[in-house]
């Protein structure tokens, strides 16, 4: 244990290094999807067809590019949640939770992606043949179904993990940490609206934790039985008094003359010497 935590057993703060990214993920994420241009599902299979003989895939490649980049912010997302809100000893499931949920979430946009990708990155750079209209329906389905439908859950999840941590360890402040709690349930209920819940609580998020430079209402209860380097080192020398024999001295028992009851005054009885 460092020797700062011994002399102060009340608070160990944590050192931050890692700057605040909540909200890239869900900014380059919900810019992804605007940027969506490919054919709709809802397209027959002649006008599947014509729209990649007349449409340009350049858009659909940049849509592509940011919704990847928002697979990889998401892991940087977790992370930094995970060691901004709670302190680093913390196995509680909340804890567990928020980097699962992370971590799930990163997974499943960064395959959806993959996805989502493969038919204007294969026409652009390898000039392949473009798909038929029901290998296209089944590539963006599956790839709309990770990133919008799947992707979202495991957000909600991390969201309500960070409002416990934050109200155990006080790491935000109490109407942010409450907050989360209705916004992860909007979240989780993403067929209603996928991404609006997700991006107004990480923009909040990120900026509270740009403006806290610092977490000093974090803080890690040290054991009560922890001692000051002296007193955890000290041994008497020679000739020297021994202090907590000292202080333990035997108890006092006094007689009242009311009620005539025994009281203890004393504080340690001695130990049975041999």
């Amino acid at each position: 244990m460092p020797k700062s935590a011994l002399q102060n057993p009340q608070v160990s703060k944590i050192s931050l290094t890692e700057p605040p990214l909540p909200g890239a993920s869900a900014i380059t994420y919900t810019a992804g999807l605007f940027l969506d241009n490919g054919p709709s599902q809802d397209l027959s299979n002649t006008q599947t067809t014509a729209w990649y003989a007349t449409h340009s895939m350049n858009q659909w490649l940049m849509s592509f590019a940011l919704i990847a980049l928002a697979g990889v912010c998401a892991i940087l997302f977790a992370v930094v949640l995970r060691q901004r809100v709670a302190i680093a000893a913390d196995r509680s499931a909340a804890a567990r939770v928020l980097s699962a949920a992370g971590a799930a979430a990163a997974a499943v946009v960064l395959a959806g992606a993959a996805l989502y990708g493969t038919i204007p990155a294969q026409h652009i750079f390898n000039n392949a043949v473009l798909p038929t209209p029901a290998v296209s329906r089944i590539m963006l389905g599956t790839a709309y179904a990770a990133v919008v439908l799947v992707a979202p859950l495991a957000f909600g999840l991390m969201m309500a993990a960070v409002s416990v941590l934050a109200l155990r360890h006080r790491s935000l402040p109490r109407w942010l940490a409450i907050l989360g709690f209705p916004l992860a349930v909007l979240q989780l209920a993403n067929a209603v609206a996928p991404m609006a819940a997700l991006v107004v609580w990480s923009l909040l998020v990120g900026i509270t934790l740009a403006l806290r430079k610092t977490r000093p209402h974090i803080t890690a209860p040290a054991p009560e039985h922890a001692l000051s380097p002296d007193l955890a080192t000290h041994q008497p020398g020679p000739g020297e008094p021994d202090r907590d024999r000292a202080r333990a001295r035997p108890c006092r028992i006094s007689r009242t003359s009311r009620n005539k009851d025994h009281r203890i005054r004393g504080c340690f009885k001695p130990a049975n010497r041999a």
